[in-house]
């Protein structure tokens, strides 16, 4: 007999022969990826964590820094996708269209998700931003999970601003 395996931790389908012990990735041949959403899924954003309101300088871009809150003993998969979205639940159109397309890469730079947000100009706006990660344990690497976090707060773009960040935090994970 065979046993089909989900990999989550590599993104694959296995198959494991039961009497050789031998595994093989499954590939599945002349099937296509579904294409694209016609529209954008925007999270009912619950539970998520309500910041204060926050304002940036007025500029081409802003950073979003993301500090993963990874608990002791674990680490940053970095196999595993760094994912930012950042959505424009309400307000002025502050950001860029290049930001508001759906689900991106983020950086990786000292524990923190660093995102990029292109700015169109100064105006308020309620923002949605949601990353998910993946986290293993140091001592094997065999328990790995996923951070998964939302925020919303409202957005002032504006010339009086002192800088061009904005600072999120996960809870801590369970």
């Amino acid at each position: 007999g065979q046993l089909y395996v989900a990999d989550t931790n590599n993104h694959r389908i296995c198959r494991i022969n039961l009497e050789s012990k031998e595994l093989t990735e499954l590939k599945l041949e002349g099937v296509t990826a579904p294409g694209k959403p016609k529209t954008r899924r925007v999270p009912t954003f619950k539970p998520e964590e309500v910041i204060a309101a926050q304002a940036v300088k007025t500029g081409d871009t802003m950073t979003i820094r993301v500090d993963l809150n990874i608990p002791f003993g674990f680490k940053v998969n970095k196999d595993a996708p760094l994912t930012q979205e950042v959505f424009l639940l309400e307000g002025d159109s502050i950001v860029g269209d290049a930001a508001l397309k759906g689900r991106g890469a983020a950086k990786l730079e000292d524990g923190k998700a660093v995102i990029e947000v292109p700015l169109t100009g100064a105006g308020k706006a309620q923002l949605g931003v949601e990353v998910n990660f993946g986290y293993c344990d140091i001592a094997k690497g065999e328990v790995c999970r996923l951070g998964s976090g939302r925020w919303k707060f409202e957005l002032t773009v504006s010339d009086d601003a002192e800088s061009a960040e904005v600072q999120l935090k996960f809870p801590k994970h369970n």
